[in-house]
């Protein structure tokens, strides 16, 4: 047929769900912002290449597929017609392939996934040799600064070197299988670590008050200014095969709303809102998109998954921080769609959803930053044992704890875990856990170090 597939020899780095700032005091702040700075480029430079070069190859494949129909037609062979055409649906919805045995079928397949492994190669060794300047950045900085005599200094260089070292675990190689060096199959007692922040990007883009009005496909940067909008139709936002990645900011005062179930979609890129309020809309996001919402109101809202590009785990990314989110949240999470981290965010009067760890241990994920909710209020939810896993230093009022609809098998749960639970009027209906899986429940009152936003404090922080 003379369709070849190939990569590129440039290499490529894909940190999914960007880059992430980590707030410290340390003292010789300066060069370690220059690392950052600099790794950050090639980052989101290198990000941006491997998404497309897998489009642009699942593109091609379909391409095949097409003419490999065609000819099949001409032959009168509708049985094989029938599994190509599930071959073809699989890709488009997830990218992953079906396992039919067919020799042209196969044939065809063998060349793509080589050439996805490729990419995929590429992205890990470009990701190491990242990771290897940034340590011998700080490895000359420490020198630097113990022959000043600031010893103290270089050792907290040092040990926010190796936080930055953490950011930079290629979730797309085979060592995303440990997640921030947890070990899935590891049996001893969970360390709890502190969590990495996550960056806002900065990004000012110029201010377009007739952006509604471009029918539904926003692939520029732009700044929204304030407005109240009802929301009638679906708008996506960015578009990959024609290299679009923007980045939307929500300002403060903006109200969207819908009455007819509209949708809010990145492709590619990022949307931060802050001090907005969202009503019955729902927030959708493709593989590497991240929503920021910041001081917002979510009232009768959903995330989800969006788009049919999946990759490493926690593909689309929700962030959360000192929000109000009401009525709803999202159907069901999972480690291979959802990314989600809350922080300081109060969550009412919400059926929360469960989450399906895909085989892995809920362990695993507890020092991962993009599958974490911290220093949140819960008050009058109804929330599953899995999705409790979730939560760190959080307080519930009024809440009633469940099992999951699907849980999961107890004996497979071998990383033992403990989560404590500060409750007030709270109800617990969970039976059955494993014994590796413990929570403990706590009064509220003994949450001590930190501050928990109360539903009186977050409505004066968030939009009206």
């Amino acid at each position: 047929m003379g369709w070849k597939l190939g990569h590129g020899k440039s290499s490529a780095l894909l940190l999914a769900g960007g880059w992430m700032v980590i707030s410290s005091p340390l003292h010789g702040q300066e060069p370690l912002q220059e690392i950052r700075k600099s790794a950050a480029t090639q980052v989101e430079e290198s990000e941006l290449s491997a998404l497309f070069k897998e489009a642009e190859l699942s593109t091609r494949y379909l391409a095949a597929l097409d003419a490999l129909e065609k000819k099949l037609a001409a032959e009168g062979n509708l049985d094989l017609i029938v599994r190509l055409r599930e071959e073809r649906d699989a890709i488009k919805k997830s990218g992953t392939p079906t396992a039919h045995a067919d020799k042209e079928l196969a044939g065809l397949r063998e060349k793509y996934l080589v050439a996805r492994k490729g990419i995929r190669d590429e992205l890990a060794a470009a990701n190491a040799k990242v990771a290897e300047e940034v340590t011998r950045k700080i490895r000359a900085e420490e020198l630097v600064l113990t022959k000043a005599g600031k010893v103290d200094e270089a050792l907290a260089l040092r040990k926010e070197g190796e936080r930055l070292l953490l950011e930079l675990v290629p979730e797309t190689s085979s060592a995303a299988e440990i997640p921030f060096g947890e070990d899935p199959k590891a049996a001893g007692p969970l360390e709890l670590k502190e969590l990495p922040a996550i960056t806002v990007p900065g990004d000012q883009p110029p201010v377009n008050a007739n952006i509604f009005s471009t029918k539904g496909r926003w692939l520029e940067s732009v700044t929204v200014p304030a407005m109240k909008q009802r929301v009638r139709e679906r708008i996506v936002i960015g578009d990959r095969s024609a290299k679009s990645s923007p980045v939307v900011v929500v300002a403060p005062g903006n109200v969207w709303s819908s009455l007819d179930g509209a949708s809010v979609e990145l492709s590619a890129g990022r949307l931060v809102a802050t001090r907005a309020r969202f009503e019955k809309l729902t927030f959708l996001a493709d593989l590497n998109c991240i929503f920021h919402f910041v001081n917002s109101t979510l009232e009768d809202c959903g995330i989800r998954k969006g788009g049919n590009r999946v990759g490493p785990d926690h593909a689309a990314k929700f962030h959360f921080d000192r929000c109000l989110v009401k009525g709803t949240l999202a159907g069901f999470l999972n480690i291979d769609h959802h990314g989600i981290r809350a922080q300081s965010t109060v969550f009412q009067g919400i059926e929360l959803p469960g989450v399906d760890f895909k085989g892995k241990q809920p362990a695993s994920f507890a020092n991962h930053p993009w599958m974490r909710i911290v220093n949140c209020r819960f008050v009058n939810c109804t929330i599953p044992a899995s999705f409790l896993t979730l939560t760190r230093d959080c307080i519930f009022e009024g809440c009633t704890f469940v099992d999951d609809k699907n849980p999961m098998d107890p004996a497979k749960l071998t990383r033992p875990m403990e989560i404590p639970l500060y409750v007030s009027n709270c109800k617990s209906r969970i039976a059955g856990l494993s014994p590796n899986l413990k929570f403990i429940e706590k009064p509220a009152a003994e949450l001590k170090g930190v501050t928990i936003p109360t539903l009186e404090s977050i409505s004066s922080m968030v939009s009206p």
